[in-house]
């Protein structure tokens, strides 16, 4: 049996997905092979992103710097501050270790925070403050539908901020009825938080058997593929 390969870099791409895929697959029923996967995809991820890094960001910057320093000073910061990183475990100076990590953590805290509330909380405060008048969306069935899932929405939205509500309401002067209130929001607010996570579980094992399906379908395509334009 003669075997002739080419190398043009299309068949050796579709090669080395396929040989991927497979192994990926293999890795559903053995550990090791499933092991051998995560390492090839996190090394190569690794790299990308290590090269990416290096020719788009530190390169271009470094470069700015030394052609410009005095418009450019701020980069030269940027880059001691990174430098400093290295120097973690040298005796006497790893303290200045600790200014680029207390940066990241203090800069990346303050940025998720201004997103968290910029982003996802007052929206979602803004998006729960609807009119309950059928009136405000409209006359007939419709405007009734519109105002029925404002009442569901802020339902939803009560109950599940009560559900995280850890603070017991026994004996502070409350009265029984408002504290079995505040319990049954509780409840309820758990019901709505385990159907929304069913809900994200479906969606997420949806997604897994579309990506199964498509990484099947291109090994049926691509294996006769190979075999054709390899010669065997």
């Amino acid at each position: 049996m003669l075997i002739t390969l080419t190398t043009e870099p299309g068949t050796i791409g579709l090669i080395v997905a396929c040989a991927l895929t497979i192994l990926v697959l293999i890795g559903l029923i053995n550990r090791k092979v499933s092991l051998f996967s995560q390492h090839i995809l996190v090394g190569i991820t690794a790299g990308y992103v290590g090269a990416v890094v290096w020719r788009q960001v530190l390169i271009t910057r470094l470069a700015l710097f030394l052609q410009e320093p005095a418009a450019y000073w701020y980069y030269g910061v940027f880059i001691l501050i990174g430098l400093a990183l290295f120097v973690r475990t040298t005796p006497g100076i790893s303290g200045l270790a600790r200014i680029p990590l207390i940066l990241l953590v203090s800069v990346g805290a303050g940025l998720a925070l201004g997103g968290t509330l910029s982003g996802t909380l007052l929206p979602q405060t803004e998006a729960t403050i609807k009119s309950l008048s059928p009136d405000a969306y409209g006359s007939g069935l419709s405007g009734t539908s519109f105002a029925l899932d404002a009442v569901i929405m802020i339902l939803c939205t009560i109950s599940t901020l009560a559900a995280f509500h850890y603070i017991s309401l026994h004996g502070r002067g409350l009265p029984n009825a408002l504290e079995r209130i505040s319990s049954g929001l509780g409840r309820m607010g758990k019901a709505v938080i385990a159907i929304v996570l069913g809900a994200l579980l479906s969606g997420a094992l949806l997604t897994f058997y579309t990506l199964l399906l498509e990484r099947i379908d291109f090994l049926t395509v691509g294996i006769p593929l190979i075999i054709e334009q390899v010669g065997l």
